[in-house]
């Protein structure tokens, strides 16, 4: 994901290189615009909290729209179930929020523009009855929606949903080019840093040696002067055996 940027640089020099005016400006204009957040999935993620923050039912339905059209419409078909789920739980935050919020007349509106489309739906039979809890975060249905932790193990499992999206889709040529190229280059810097390893190990090794050689010079010099100092002795003791002799 950290590629695309530089291309984009790339792209925009060549562009102002061949004298594509035009299309330098229409291309900066649709990366300001970039739906797709650079594949950041944080940033998708932002992207539909802030329809949420703004009550904006409108705006949140089209960009899950787009998304679902330009990624999660090609799945495989096993995973139709996790995107609907998703969904289910992106507007059922949105009921919550706009609740938190007190903004009890947009969840009103909610319900009497998708009326026709949730009626009879299981899961949302029990929904209808938000606008008219006193408390709902201390009903025990609607409880485990109005905690931090809901919402945290729901942005989590949107955004691991969203990074494997983009971490397995085929990418262009051109983006391939430029990822072949930094994992050269950390390939590289790998090697050099293995490098200087195994140098200092030789150092180190060649330290070593050198330490071991003068401890065992130091040890064979005690033993030399042993054995000087018995031969004297013997030689004196022949001398004194050969005088008494005599």
């Amino acid at each position: 994901m950290n590629s695309i940027q530089p291309i984009e640089e790339l792209i925009k020099e060549y562009l102002l290189f061949r004298g594509f005016s035009l299309t330098f400006r229409s291309f900066e204009t649709d990366c300001r615009n970039d739906r797709d957040k650079g594949f950041h999935a944080e940033k998708i993620i932002e992207e539909l909290y802030s329809f949420i923050a703004n009550s904006d039912i409108n705006g949140l339905l089209d960009y899950w729209e787009y998304l679902n059209i330009r990624y999660f419409s090609r799945l495989d078909a096993r995973y139709f179930g996790s995107v609907k789920k998703f969904k289910l739980s992106l507007l059922r935050y949105y009921l919550v929020y706009a609740t938190q919020q007190k903004r009890k007349e947009k969840v009103l509106e909610f319900f009497d523009t998708f009326e026709a489309d949730l009626n009879g739906n299981s899961e949302w039979s029990k929904w209808f009855g938000l606008p008219f809890s006193k408390n709902p975060a201390a009903d025990p249905y609607f409880e485990p929606f109005f905690t931090k932790q809901w919402l945290e193990t729901f942005t989590a499992s949107l955004h691991n949903f969203l990074n494997t999206i983009f971490q397995n889709m085929p990418w262009p040529s051109l983006l391939c080019f430029n990822i072949d190229r930094l994992h050269k280059r950390a390939l590289e810097s790998e090697i050099q840093s293995l490098h200087n390893v195994i140098v200092d190990l030789k150092t180190k090794i060649e330290h070593y040696d050198a330490e071991i050689a003068n401890l065992r010079q130091a040890a064979a010099q005690p033993q030399e002067l042993l054995n000087h100092i018995n031969t004297q002795r013997y030689t004196k003791s022949l001398l004194d055996q050969k005088n008494k002799d005599t």
